[in-house]
């Protein structure tokens, strides 16, 4: 479930203040329907530029064989898989971490920055 106020989601750490909610004001509540994101036959693409050597990075959540795979260019920002992974399973970016060998991945990190060099890295975790 997602709650929204004038069109757009609210963050878990909003307050009415900085929302700059009024009296009378209405927060709608969006249920949402979540399906399986992706099973270990399946890939989710995310774009890269032309040229650029692509890797595949498997994000791994709280249960074990949950697994999602990424195909997205070295150069790309993590960041861009975490909101993809977070929009898909209905979890909430602002306070989702994702860590890699136990240590946390600032999201305008990237593959190359990581030194993640295989094909299929290491996986992320939650």
């Amino acid at each position: 479930m997602r709650f929204i106020f004038d069109g757009s989601p609210i963050k878990p750490f909003s307050t009415a203040d900085s929302l700059t909610m009024e009296d009378g004001d209405i927060i709608d509540l969006v249920e949402r329907v979540i399906t399986t994101v992706a099973t270990r036959s399946t890939l989710i693409s995310l774009s890269r530029v032309d040229g650029e050597k692509p890797i595949v990075i498997a994000v791994e959540g709280d249960n074990e064989g949950d697994r999602v795979y990424y195909l997205m260019g070295r150069n790309t920002p993590l960041r861009n898989l975490m909101i993809d992974y977070c929009d898909c399973t209905g979890a909430f970016y602002e306070v989702m971490g994702f860590n890699y060998l136990g240590v946390s991945i600032d999201p305008d990190e990237t593959a190359d920055c990581m030194g993640w060099r295989m094909t299929i890295s290491s996986m992320l975790s939650l």
